[in-house]
């Protein structure tokens, strides 16, 4: 193939690039498409009280948003790290919370020596509720 070729085809496929990237951004404002949501507007929507339910919207966040199937209590806390709040003094106090009320769960697998989580159903429940209530 001689170099004529070579560019003619380059020059081809740049301009089907170029038309991919035209459709792709105007799919991006596209109303049925779900807009993308921040770990900081994710907590902000769900108006936790305290750092038991922030540490459940942090883990709810990690599966929905993340694609995360399990959690450590290390991602809990870079979780809040990244969301701009206080860190409690000992997360895995705060996990070990959650699982008391039944809104979290231990997976039987660790990854990297430390313990998974997930939330149950009752804490997804109590995540898509009011964090007013007692639960």
């Amino acid at each position: 193939m001689d170099e004529k070729k070579i560019i003619e085809i380059l020059k081809d496929h740049e301009e089907r690039i170029k038309k991919l990237e035209v459709v792709e951004d105007h799919t991006q404002s596209l109303p049925g498409k779900p807009k993308e949501i921040s770990l900081v507007e994710f907590v902000k929507e769900k108006n936790p009280t305290d750092d038991l339910q922030i540490t459940l919207c942090i883990g709810s966040f990690l599966e929905q948003k993340e694609g995360v199937e399990f959690f450590t209590s290390k991602e809990i806390e870079e979780g809040f790290r990244k969301a701009k709040l206080k860190i409690p003094q000992n997360v895995t106090d705060k996990v070990n919370q959650c699982i008391k009320k039944g809104w979290v769960a231990e997976n039987k697998e660790k990854r990297d020596g430390k313990k998974t989580f997930y939330i149950t159903i009752s804490g997804q429940e109590k995540i898509d509720g009011d964090f007013k209530k007692n639960v």
